[in-house]
């Protein structure tokens, strides 16, 4: 394969790449992202989405393995998921939308065809925002990348392809419905197709439209990439099938770009096709030449009437709508006074974010005035620290752990204004996570003082200490600094670890600095 340098072109924020013979060319990429409508029940069928722990074939209607003379009937939920999803990508929703019939013969499509949306999508239009973090062939930009549509479709069943080389097919799939999001060819490079797609999974986790979890196939995407030695204009149209893994997208399109720049150099003829991935190998191999619209023989399907979409009922729809992760992150860094890093942990995930935000809100508004900014990292640092190391889930926070919101703004504002040492902090925040116990609770158990030593105690244990490693402290004053740490330990040895760390390191350099300056005064 060719082997091509990327480097960022400024004036339109994008990468070209530069080949081996120094000829540069650009890379244009379009994304088909195909997301699980959460819903109840099938988009046109009354049996339930639940493909993950029903045995195969049993979450199946007659309508999703098309028996004779069974109609579609439209589930209402599905189209307010979709408008939902279309309005958080700042798209139109259509006053009306039509279902087409796409034919196209496989096992696990038994009635021929796919109901897709095919002139009259239910969403048109949009765009959002991607932020590009700086690299070694490119400085921080943002991009907005354009939405062509949202349509609405079913899914179909799942093949199943045993050791003796016989198929089986699960129904279960069958009749899903999909939101599928066709974005224009404004992507430059695997990396901004990586960060688009982890984008777009944000917004419909956010907006509760979709878990989006590839692993379970919830979210799957078809890849649309064209070099060309031209700024602007496409070249040949390669569609890459059925990726479901941010990893695989980025080794397919590093693979695919240098394919075609290679057989662009070497002026070899390369068709519009269809392919697939191998990912053991890391190479995209052909499936088929690309079906074109009439292909599919798309007509509207007769059995499901026009979809009118009263304007009232996307005006409410949109009132619902949450405030989306970018948004909620420019706002916890002007509002928390928290850095670029820690807000965007926080607002990854809504329901981090949320827990978040609960906490401060129980924090008393007095204290939170003179201290937002040490109380808002304290927060933030205890739940992407200690928090995020206990759970397994972070979309379940409040499910995993046993104590609430307000528990936690106690424990915050216990360790900040009684100024409670990290090994005592942490004792009590197991025992939180454990039982669920309040703090005050825990320290009357335990019998705990968190009212500290003074500053006259710490300075007697560390003359024991001295008095018990003379040695080790005549080290120490010869050039062996390593000691300092062992030092630390003894004296909080003595604390029963229940000394506060940085106030001992401080009383410790002042107390050999002073000893250093004794020994070279007496020299």
């Amino acid at each position: 394969m060719a082997v091509v340098t990327p480097s960022f072109v400024p004036q339109s924020n994008s990468i070209s790449y530069t080949s081996g013979l120094g000829n540069v060319f650009y890379v244009y990429i379009g994304l088909e992202i195909h997301l699980q409508i959460k819903s109840a029940r099938k988009i046109f069928s009354f049996a339930p989405v639940d493909t993950q722990t029903l045995l195969a074939n049993h979450c199946v209607d007659f309508v999703d393995v098309a028996f004779p003379g069974m109609l579609p009937v439209l589930n209402r939920a599905s189209v307010e998921q979709g408008i939902r999803m279309g309005l958080a990508l700042n798209g139109s929703v259509n006053a009306y939308c039509v279902f087409d019939r796409k034919h196209y013969f496989y096992p696990d499509n038994p009635s021929g065809y796919q109901i897709s949306q095919q002139r009259y999508p239910l969403i048109e239009g949009g765009e959002v925002s991607i932020v590009m973090e700086e690299s070694l062939f490119s400085p921080r930009y943002e991009k907005m990348i354009r939405i062509h549509r949202l349509h609405l479709e079913q899914d179909a069943g799942k093949s199943l392809h045993d050791a003796h080389s016989e198929s089986l097919i699960d129904f279960n799939r069958a009749g899903v419905g999909l939101m599928e999001v066709v974005s224009f060819c404004d992507l430059s490079s695997p990396e901004e197709a990586a960060v688009y797609v982890d984008h777009i999974q944000r917004i419909a986790r956010y907006t509760k439209t979709s878990d989006a979890d590839m692993e379970k196939g919830q979210m799957r995407f078809d890849v649309n990439v064209s070099v060309s030695p031209q700024s602007g204009v496409l070249g040949t149209r390669v569609e890459i099938k059925n990726m479901n893994s941010i990893r695989f997208l980025k080794a397919a399109l590093n693979y695919e770009i240098s394919r075609q720049i290679e057989c662009l150099e070497q002026k070899k003829e390369f068709i519009q096709e269809t392919r697939g991935f191998d990912e053991k190998l890391g190479i995209t191999f052909s499936m088929r030449s690309k079906e074109e619209a009439q292909d599919y023989r798309y007509f509207p399907d007769p059995d499901l009437p026009t979809v009118c979409i009263e304007k009232d009922w996307v005006e409410k729809i949109f009132k619902t709508l949450p405030e989306l992760f970018d948004v909620r992150r420019k706002r916890f860094i002007q509002t928390f006074q928290l850095s670029e890093y820690d807000s965007f942990v926080l607002t990854e995930i809504s329901e981090v974010a949320d827990f978040f935000e609960e906490t401060l809100s129980f924090i008393p508004e007095s204290l939170l005035e003179n201290k937002k900014s040490v109380l808002s990292k304290a927060v933030c640092n205890w739940i992407t620290g200690p928090l995020f190391s206990k759970i397994s889930h972070k979309e379940k926070l409040k499910e995993e752990i046993k104590f609430s919101s307000h528990q936690f703004a106690n424990f915050i504002v216990c360790v900040i204004e009684k100024n409670i040492p990290t090994p005592i902090a942490k004792e009590l925040f197991q025992e939180m996570l454990d039982h669920g116990k309040n703090v005050e609770d825990i320290l009357q158990e335990k019998n705990i003082d968190v009212q500290g030593h003074s500053q006259e105690e710490l300075m007697k244990i560390i003359c024991e200490v001295h008095l018990e490693n003379l040695q080790q402290i005549k080290s120490y004053l010869s050039g062996k600094e390593k000691l300092f740490m062992f030092f630390l330990g003894q004296t909080m040895k003595k604390l029963k670890g229940r000394g506060n760390p940085e106030q001992l390191q401080d009383l410790w350099k002042n107390y050999l600095q002073t000893l250093s300056l004794e020994k070279d005064f007496l020299n």
